[in-house]
């Protein structure tokens, strides 16, 4: 349904084509082999420019799959879980977020992606969701806000090298 649907776009005159998938298995590691499936039969039956995924809640690498850029998952943008919360929200990870980031360029024939991502983070005590490289060039910011956005970003780079 979801390769009838981008290639009707196609048809319609869409030069780019962008596909957010909310699936998975939450707090998971990396991709499982469910998405990776979905993904794989997905960019192989479609002209697919991009993938997006969430729902594992935290973030994973981006990785590419017949030629298409996929962020395996952008993690979350806003939360009310994390540190604190009671099961298995009581995570760290889930506090952190990318916000997916591709540049197009035409190459002649078709626009080509180049990923990137940036990093956010939620703050449970102000109920602010920062960029932490943007939060942590401010000055003014207290060192509690500064080692959480410090701990943060550490999270997500060790998944997700080179964020900004």
């Amino acid at each position: 349904m979801i390769a009838e649907r981008v290639a009707a776009m196609r048809q319609a005159g869409a030069e780019v084509v962008i596909v957010s998938l909310h699936v998975s298995k939450e707090l998971t590691a990396g991709s499982v082999p469910e998405d990776r499936f979905l993904v794989s039969t997905l960019t192989a039956a479609a002209d697919v420019d991009a993938v997006f995924i969430h729902g594992p809640h935290v973030v994973h690498p981006i990785g590419w799959v017949n030629g298409t850029p996929v962020w395996w998952s952008v993690g979350n943008f806003f939360t009310q879980m994390g540190p604190g919360s009671s099961g298995k929200y009581d995570d760290g990870r889930v506090t952190d977020g990318l916000l997916a980031h591709v540049r197009f360029h035409h190459d002649g024939s078709r626009f080509v992606a180049t990923p990137a991502a940036i990093a956010i983070c939620n703050d449970f005590v102000d109920w602010t969701v920062r960029s932490a490289t943007i939060g942590l060039r401010e000055p003014t910011i207290s060192a509690r806000v500064r080692t959480e956005l410090t701990n943060c970003l550490a999270r997500i780079r060790a998944v997700f090298p080179g964020t900004r």
